[in-house]
């Protein structure tokens, strides 16, 4: 095992953390000399190391000291948000560019200035980014009232098979358990997960909906965590929302593997933070889930061979709580995932769809 020490690699640590992020991170020491670009802000503007070290940020840039962003973030002591900037590098470079400042204490002294800036290509991406996951909203939304307009009566239910549907659903509203329906496409699943949620121990319930194959999978994370950069809506995210109540996931044969992890979680009982956010979030819903195309050929293999009694003779076979049997099933399947990626963790973890800390724990608990 190797021991990091604090002192020799902090800097180094550091410095990588900084280099992770695409937008341009220039640290100033409290004269305005600069003291450390982020490789993102160096490929930009086409500055070498060895070239911005101790060099004013007017040396660096040409722009009117009195709307520079570092210099009045150092004047007024307070942070600068969003201030567009048009400005040029003293290679001859233009930029058109939005920054944000933070002065940085100690003890209430001034140390110096952290300042970002995002070009406005990266902005028009931020700002197609927004929209989608506005649109998303929306579209939760509406389907929330839709939701609520909708009962079991809406179903007709005239042939044999029908009738012992509607049966089987009337029970399943008297209870709360998470419930997966599937049909084949043009079935209406979501009619009869309405009707379930409307009626008997579901009713009146707190719902919120997502249809997951109309939420790009890279945008399903923040739709279910939330974000604590956005406004008040964006905030709180459907699985902070749905607290209390019912999440009804449409199409979940869609939702990605990693927001399959993260819904997992939540439902096994663990808190979850908002994207950006610092404060551990509880909440308990039941789920509604429906999807089409559940056929065998559609499983993985380890389900389709029952699992792990397949290899068990049937004169060895010997019933136990069905709890253990899932809690070996699940130390074999991560024992094999390992195995095939060799023991990398990061890969093993993002094929199960959980993250690194997870599933450093399930291997702690099922060390011998």
């Amino acid at each position: 095992m190797i021991f990091l020490k604090y002192n020799d690699h902090m800097e180094d640590l550091l410095k990588a953390a900084l280099d992770i992020f695409p937008e341009s991170i220039q640290l100033y020491d409290r004269n305005a000399m600069a003291v450390y670009f982020n490789n993102a802000g160096l490929s930009t503007m086409d500055f070498p190391h060895n070239e911005i070290k101790h060099k004013h940020v007017l040396e660096l840039f040409e722009v009117d000291a009195d709307y520079s962003t570092v210099l009045t973030a150092l004047r007024t002591q307070n942070r600068i948000a969003n201030r567009f900037s048009r400005y040029k590098a003293r290679n001859g470079t233009s930029f058109t560019t939005v920054n944000n400042a933070w002065p940085v204490f100690s003890d209430g002294k001034l140390l110096g200035i952290v300042d970002t800036e995002m070009n406005m290509e990266m902005v028009e991406g931020k700002i197609k980014e927004l929209s989608r996951i506005e649109d998303a909203l929306k579209e939760s939304r509406l389907q929330v009232n839709q939701f609520s307009e909708k009962s079991m009566e809406n179903i007709s239910a005239e042939s044999v098979a029908m009738k012992k549907l509607m049966i089987d659903a009337f029970r399943a509203a008297q209870k709360t358990e998470n419930l997966l329906i599937s049909g084949e496409e043009g079935t209406e699943t979501e009619l009869l997960a309405y009707g379930i949620g409307n009626t008997g121990l579901r009713k009146d319930r707190p719902v919120q909906v997502m249809n997951c194959a109309a939420i790009p999978e890279e945008l399903q994370e923040q739709v279910l965590l939330g974000t604590e950069s956005g406004n008040e809506d964006e905030r709180n995210g459907l699985l902070e929302k749905a607290d209390g109540g019912i999440l009804l996931l449409e199409e979940v044969g869609s939702l990605s593997l990693h927001a399959q992890g993260i819904l997992l979680h939540v439902l096994q009982g663990d808190s979850f933070r908002r994207i950006g956010g610092s404060d551990d979030i509880h909440s308990a819903f039941s789920v509604i889930s429906t999807t089409s195309e559940i056929l065998p050929e559609d499983l993985p293999a380890f389900l389709t061979d029952n699992s792990v009694a397949a290899d068990i003779p049937d004169e060895d076979f010997v019933p136990e709580d069905p709890k253990k049997a899932v809690e070996k099933f699940e130390q074999t399947y991560i024992r094999k995932t390992m195995n095939h990626y060799k023991w990398n963790i990061s890969k093993s973890a993002e094929a199960l769809g959980l993250k690194r800390q997870s599933l450093q724990y399930r291997l702690r608990k099922n060390r011998p």
